[in-house]
């Protein structure tokens, strides 16, 4: 992502497999990683949150094990 948001799980995800896990569209997404618009505040929280801790959506039950897959 534009900012310093840019999680190793994120990388592994497609815009619009990773906006649906954090409640964003893919052109949200897309504009982060573009610059043209900045994540909100709880948007910026979550990502933080995936980066200090990459099994967290795991662990919440928010995605299954198939999301860390990197095939």
């Amino acid at each position: 992502l534009a900012s310093s948001a840019a999680s190793d799980v994120y990388k592994r995800q497609t815009q619009r497999t990773f906006a649906s896990v954090i409640g964003v569209s893919a052109k949200t997404v897309e504009a982060w990683e573009t610059g043209t618009n900045k994540p909100m505040k709880t948007a910026c929280r979550l990502i933080s949150m995936i980066n200090a801790d990459p099994q967290i959506l795991k662990k919440c039950k928010i995605v299954k094990d198939k999301f860390y897959d990197t095939n």
